[in-house]
């Protein structure tokens, strides 16, 4: 949980944020076996699998999330010449499509560096709140 104090003239008024709403992450698709390279909180990914198809798909802990959530993708490539997309998303994880043109071919795997954003939403949104928000529901 972070915490932060607010001071006014006469207050001390202590806020609580829960966990975050927005988790990110970059993929490392190089290789055969994708990974997480870096992200924003440890445990909001479970695994990363590529696909027969070439697609990456990314699972989430069981009970991360209770509902779908709001995805982005966004390639790393410097000169994109097609794009990578979200091609299905659930509570339990994400299917990560692409389409890229070179040399004259369309190519559906994903061979590069990738990021994702996870917005929680609906019932998993987490709100402020105050001291005397958390003392009223103890």
């Amino acid at each position: 949980m972070n915490a932060e104090l607010i001071q006014g003239k006469d207050i001390l008024a202590l806020e609580v944020y829960p966990e975050s709403n927005i988790y990110s992450a970059v993929i490392d698709a190089l290789t055969d076996t994708p990974s997480v390279c870096s992200s924003d909180s440890p445990n909001w990914i479970q695994s990363v699998v590529r696909n027969a198809t070439g697609s990456i798909t990314i699972t989430f802990p069981s009970g991360f999330f209770s509902e779908a959530h709001a995805i982005q993708a966004s390639s790393y490539q410097e000169a994109p010449q097609g794009w990578i997309y979200v091609q299905d998303a659930s509570k339990d994880g994400v299917i990560i499509g692409s389409s890229f043109h070179r040399q004259g071919a369309i190519y559906y795997v994903i061979n590069d560096p990738f990021s994702i954003t996870a917005h929680r939403q609906g019932s998993d949104y987490r709100q402020k709140m105050t001291v005397g928000e958390i003392l009223s529901v103890q």
